[in-house]
């Protein structure tokens, strides 16, 4: 046998010279690519599960061949040639005698090894009937160790030692320090020791499995299935994945100077001696971690010009079944040639570049998702407001905030649903623009105010907090997005309510000049040309934009959605603020204590507790979804109630029937409403444009559905004139009273932002006469002096009689004196 073909079958090498220094970590061939590294063969081997490496070849062939080998003499091997060792004297005759005994051993092994293949085959354990697992089958009955080798069989590393005891007497033994990184040529290295194998059969099968074992096939050859070349990748190339189940084998402990371990469970296997570790497989699962080598260097025997490096991976440490080290063991890996080595590394490659594909399209799909998640999340966002039913948060405070509370669906006692049997022949809708900015006055006393608590607070109160770095921000007069927002839901719900007619025929508009009135027509508008867009049954194309007709908002000007040429009503006394001024006496000095005492230093007074007050509604309609400002939760439910009455007291005394000339102001609309339901020319000497509306273009009489916009204080005069809320008793300056103890009135819930009259003429069968019915912010309102149904409805005719205060001129005569 060459001297670079030494099996690590052999036993360890025992003798009291320096110790031989281990080759350097050998090269993992990660892929056939690698064409640096050397191509390592895989020899058969007469052990189980043992491995023979590929030295360099000195005479060619080698006793370890097959157990089926022809050979049966084994050949003398040559003496190991080291750089390390110098011989100063010829060999002893003891290495002769060492010769004799281990070619004895290798007949002895001959023998021994035919023995194990007669049992194999006796107990039919072969490649195709091997069972797929050797761990987890209680059922399966062990078979009994065959022993390879006598335990006690001469050695020849034993014998060589004393060879080299002698030999090396002379000289001292050089070492090579073994570099990690190192690529310096690394020959004649004396060979790791090896382990004595034991071979232990696999257990008995009761069940035959699909596959067969290819370890099993590797460990017992059976006929030319065996013939097929095998690669040495499991101890120097990357080993393929391989499953514990696919075999095992058991060394044995043959004495206190010799390694030795047992059967381990752990997926990856290696055989350690105190500090060193040299890896007998790799798989690719393995977590690879550096470990330390320490003592001596270990020598490549390999002839290779570069040395091969191993890692050390994580491992299941299994205690021996006696007194001893431990070991750590890995699983074998399956031996495969190269070709099926390069098919598999393409298919993990191909199925590699694939789950990353997968996972990086499933990325994008997911930012997608999210992305479309947050998109929707922003569009369609939760707001307070509802096209249906107004704005619906906080209901118990956002619906008691007197004329700057958002349209909300004020509860009816009667039905506002379109009667049965009814058809809608005419719609008239009077509406206050949408939710805005305070006014300019409003806005530079909110804006002093903040300043003043600002300079003079010393300390604020928990839940007060926030004023501290609060600035105002808001703006004077115009629309807010939220409000524009309430108009085109106005339109939309308009459109629907009155769908029949809407579809043939669109609305003559007309609007008073005050830009935010003017945006709010036409936000109406666009509300009312998306629903016919969306009514598949509706008639195109119409005559969208519909060009509102805008009546100045200037002194001189006669215009009945905004008149200001009753100069005794603009003169005179403000009525409203003094009922309004009776009750904060009465109802705020509690409020203003206790936010004094949070706001320590700031000293507020009533009109001051009032404009805090006024801007929680303002800030939330500045919100673009109409989320509640934090001002709103410093007052009590009972609190916005009573603000809220402070509000109606303002509208009642001030602009409709508690006002001398409030009720007057709405006069000329009101009989512009009644052209409207006749069909004749208007009859008006009060606040009318006789030139406007003497024109079919600008006033039209043919036309079945109208839209007038206005504001809260002018819309409150037209209700005085209609007499809408004759019901009402006047209201007690010093004792509040809900809207629905009023008879439905209340600032919030007759002129709110965004509120709606609506005019609905209808044809009943079974009647000749048109029915005339009216509905204020949802509100079914009875009428009054026309003998009213049960719908609140009354006849054409007799409702045109009930309104004679209109149709008289009201009071405009005192306008003037």
């Amino acid at each position: 046998m060459s001297d670079t073909q030494l099996s690590p079958i052999l036993p360890r090498l025992n003798y009291p010279s320096p110790p031989v220094t281990p080759p350097p970590r050998a090269y993992t061939l990660s892929s056939p690519s690698d064409s640096g590294s050397p191509a390592m063969s895989h020899q058969r081997s007469y052990s189980s599960m043992s491995f023979s490496i590929p030295r360099r070849p000195v005479n060619g062939g080698s006793v370890f061949e097959s157990p089926r080998s022809n050979t049966s003499t084994p050949q003398r091997p040559q003496p190991v040639r080291t750089r390390g060792f110098i011989t100063s004297s010829p060999p002893p005759p003891i290495v002769e005698d060492l010769v004799e005994r281990v070619a004895n051993a290798m007949l002895e092994r001959d023998r021994l090894q035919e023995q194990i293949d007669d049992i194999v085959e006796k107990q039919s354990i072969f490649t195709s009937s091997r069972p797929s697992t050797a761990h987890g089958h209680p059922e399966m009955e062990p078979m009994p160790e065959i022993p390879a080798m006598p335990p006690n069989a001469p050695s020849f590393s034993e014998r060589l030692s004393s060879d080299h005891l002698q030999s090396t007497a002379a000289k001292p033994t050089t070492r090579t320090r073994y570099e990690a990184n190192s690529s310096r040529k690394m020959e004649g290295r004396v060979p790791p020791p090896p382990l004595p194998l034991r071979l232990r059969p696999p257990l008995r099968k009761k069940k035959s499995f699909s596959r067969a074992s290819r370890v099993s096939s590797w460990l017992f050859p059976a006929g030319p299935e065996h013939k097929k070349g095998i690669s040495l990748d499991s101890l120097t190339n990357v080993p393929k994945p391989v499953s514990g189940s696919q075999g095992f084998y058991q060394v044995a402990r043959l004495g206190p100077n010799h390694r030795s371990s047992f059967d381990s469970e752990s997926t990856v296997s290696d055989w350690t001696v105190e500090e060193q570790t040299i890896p007998t497989s790799l798989s690719p699962s393995s977590v690879t971690t550096p470990r330390t080598m320490a003592g001596p260097s270990m020598g490549l025997p390999f002839g290779l010009q570069e040395p091969i490096q191993f890692r050390q991976r994580k491992s299941v440490v299994l205690g021996t079944f006696v007194s001893g080290k431990q070991f750590n063991y890995k699983a074998l890996p399956e031996d495969v040639g190269q070709e099926e080595s390069q098919k598999r590394a393409a298919t993990w490659a191909g199925r590699h570049k694939s789950l990353i594909q997968l996972t990086g399209a499933a990325l994008i799909l997911a930012i997608i998702g999210i992305f479309g998640v947050n998109f929707t999340h922003t569009s369609k966002r939760h707001s307070c407001d509802y096209a249906k039913s107004g704005f619906q948060c906080e209901t118990a405070i956002s619906h008691s905030w007197g004329q700057y509370s958002p349209f909300f669906s004020v509860p009816s006692d009667i039905s506002n649903d379109i009667p049965k049997g009814c058809e809608v022949t005419f719609a008239q809708i009077l509406s206050r623009h949408g939710a805005r900015d305070p006014t300019l006055s409003k806005s530079l006393s909110y804006r002093s105010l903040f300043d003043r608590i600002h300079n003079n607070v010393t300390d604020y109160g928990e839940h007060y907090g926030f004023i501290k770095d609060y600035k105002y921000t808001l703006g004077a007069d115009q629309l807010t997005v939220f409000g524009q927002q309430q108009l085109v839901n106005s339109g939309i719900k308009f459109y629907k309510r009155y769908e029949k007619l809407a579809r043939n025929i669109s609305p003559f508009v007309r609007t008073a000049g005050q830009q935010r009135v003017v945006d709010s027509a036409v936000n109406w508008t666009q509300g009312f040309h998306q629903a016919r867009l969306a009514d598949k049954n509706a008639e195109f194309p119409d005559a969208y934009p519909y060009e509102p007709v805008v009546l100045p908002e200037v002194e001189g000007f006669n215009n009945t959605l905004s008149p200001m040429t009753c100069t005794a009503f603009k003169e005179g006394p403000d009525t409203g603020s003094d009922a309004q001024a009776i009750w904060v006496d009465t109802f705020v000095p509690p409020v203003a204590d206790r936010i004094n005492q949070n706001l320590v230093g700031a000293n507020l007074s009533n009109s001051d507790i009032i404009h805090l007050m006024d801007i929680c509604p303002f800030e939330t309609v500045a919100n673009t979804d109409g989320h509640l400002s934090p001002f709103c939760s410093l007052f009590k439910e009972d609190e916005w109630s009573s603000f809220d009455y402070y509000q109606t007291l303002g509208k009642w005394y001030g602009y409709t029937n508690g006002s001398p000339l409030g009720p007057t102001q709405g006069v000329g609309f009101v009989n512009e409403l009644i052209a409207r339901l006749t069909g004749q020319p208007v009859a008006d000497t009060t606040s009318t444009n006789t030139t406007l509306d003497s024109s079919r273009k600008s006033f039209p009489l043919d036309s079945i559905l109208y839209a007038d916009f206005s504001h809260d204080n002018d819309m409150s005069g037209v209700f005085g004139a209609m007499g809408l809320y004759n019901a009402t008793e006047p209201l007690s300056n010093t004792t509040k009273a809900s809207p629905r103890q009023s008879e439905g009135y209340g600032a919030s819930w007759a002129v709110p932002f965004a509120a709606r009259m609506y005019v609905e003429k209808m044809q009943c069968k079974g009647t000749e006469e048109e029915f005339v019915r009216v509905l204020v912010n949802d509100r079914v309102i009875p009428l009054q002096n026309c003998d009213v149904d049960a719908l609140g409805r009354c006849t054409l005719s007799k409702y045109v009689d009930s309104l004679s205060f209109a149709r008289q001129g009201g009071h405009w005569n005192k306008c003037y004196e």
